[in-house]
């Protein structure tokens, strides 16, 4: 039974987010999670802009999702944008919303974060045409609904993640107007290899968990 949950941790923890408990306490032992956690801890009651750069898997969206959680905007929604799963082609228009007529019409995930927090999630997949919309937005403060003519004002906070840091997607040649205008506050996610300190800890949570101890 506990060679099996062993096997289990092991599958799950190859696409597992940071390190927390199944009471989403995180387990922060090593240098490099302490220093994410005083990060998170010193960003969330603000509503600065946050990049998350790090490795797939590292727990990017799950720590944008404590950091809404934590902050004030956290009765209101957090809204997942996955620029590295969506066809750009049908991508505006959940994004943006839209208007055909009196009768039909879509909210776009913009619209629905308002008051709330937008994670852009693999900003570093987002096209050059999605880069120059997401700039109007930020330079206007407000979007308009694909085929609409009222302006809606923008109010969420903008987390993202990246495989890239700040400088990298720069020279990535990443729209660099955006990257200046959303003015992000970088929090550089460790992958498991640089948090070993928190393994131990870790297998006996999910030991817990599987076995029900």
């Amino acid at each position: 039974k506990v060679k099996k949950a062993l096997e289990n941790y092991d599958l799950k923890n190859k696409k597992n987010n940071f390190p927390f408990t199944k009471d989403s306490k995180l387990i922060a032992k090593s240098f490099a999670s302490k220093n994410v956690l005083n990060s998170i801890k010193k960003i969330s009651k603000t509503d600065s802009a946050v990049l998350l750069s790090g490795k797939n898997g590292s727990g990017r969206e799950f720590l944008a999702r404590k950091i809404h959680l934590d902050s004030n905007r956290k009765n209101k929604q957090f809204k997942v944008i996955d620029f590295s799963l969506r066809d750009f082609s049908k991508l505006e228009n959940e994004i943006f919303g839209f208007e055909h007529d009196k009768v039909t019409n879509f909210i776009g995930s913009l619209e629905e974060a308002v008051g709330g927090t937008l994670f852009l999630k693999n900003i570093d997949k987002m096209n050059k045409k999605m880069q120059g919309k997401f700039l109007r937005v930020f330079e206007e403060k407000k979007f308009y609904r694909v085929g609409g003519a009222s302006s809606i004002k923008t109010d969420f906070r903008i987390i993202s993640s990246s495989n890239y840091s700040i400088n990298q997607l720069k020279t990535k040649l990443f729209n660099k107007e955006l990257i200046n205008k959303i003015n992000f506050y970088e929090i550089l996610v460790p992958s498991i290899e640089n948090r070993k300190d928190d393994i131990n800890d870790l297998v006996i949570e999910f030991l817990k968990e599987s076995l029900s101890i």
